[in-house]
């Protein structure tokens, strides 16, 4: 069964997938010469991780159900695995915000949002939203981050800030992206634009363009 009667406005909503795009174009010609401010990054943070889970959403909705849950090889985690792990670290910055403390490692494995391709739809968009809440309400705060280093559950207490694990857990979704994008290229899935790519990459390959 098709995906793409999830949520049609995703497909009439042409730009989406390429915002992210437009946003690396756009930095690429300010960032060495001014510098964003503590809010301005926040912002521009929460934005680019906004991006990055609206384009897993499209990808999620132009997947069958069959692909979603789709092992490209033997072995090798396919789609729903990656969006479950990305969404458990957008959870665990969300929650550890209120707590004060963020835990990467508490994660629900083997949930439905790896086996329900609506469910995962559904979570991936109920994140955006609180992303977005998060946008008019959050400042760039102190945090601390607990990290299990052993197996026997010994761990380390480090101290960051918002934006800065706001980035961590952007750079992690994009780099799970380029995950999924290689299961979803095997089993058929079309991309959207620039899924997958750093912002970096997306902002060389548009200098290299103009060049």
């Amino acid at each position: 069964q098709s995906g793409r009667s999830l949520h049609p406005s995703l497909r009439r909503e042409k730009t989406t997938s390429e915002r992210i795009v437009v946003i690396a174009m756009q930095t690429a010609g300010t960032l060495s010469s001014r510098p964003a401010n503590s809010t301005e990054a926040l912002s521009h943070a929460i934005d680019a991780l906004r991006e990055a889970l609206r384009q897993q959403a499209e990808l999620v909705a132009a997947a069958s159900d069959d692909q979603y849950i789709a092992k490209p090889r033997r072995g090798e985690s396919g789609i729903g695995p990656h969006v479950r792990h990305c969404l458990d670290h957008a959870r665990a910055l969300l929650m550890g915000y209120e707590s004060g403390v963020v835990n990467y490692d508490e994660r629900e494995r083997g949930t439905q949002i790896e086996s329900q391709r609506a469910t995962a739809f559904d979570a991936i968009q109920e994140i955006i939203e609180r992303l977005q809440h998060w946008a008019r309400i959050v400042l760039d705060e102190p945090l601390s981050v607990q990290t299990m280093v052993t197996a026997d559950g010994a761990f380390c207490l480090a101290e960051s800030s918002v934006t800065r694990e706001l980035l961590f857990v952007l750079s992690h979704t994009i780099h799970h992206n380029a995950m999924i994008a290689a299961a979803a290229k095997v089993v058929g899935v079309e991309l959207p634009k620039g899924f997958g790519y750093a912002p970096s990459t997306l902002a060389h390959r548009y200098r290299c363009a103009q060049s």
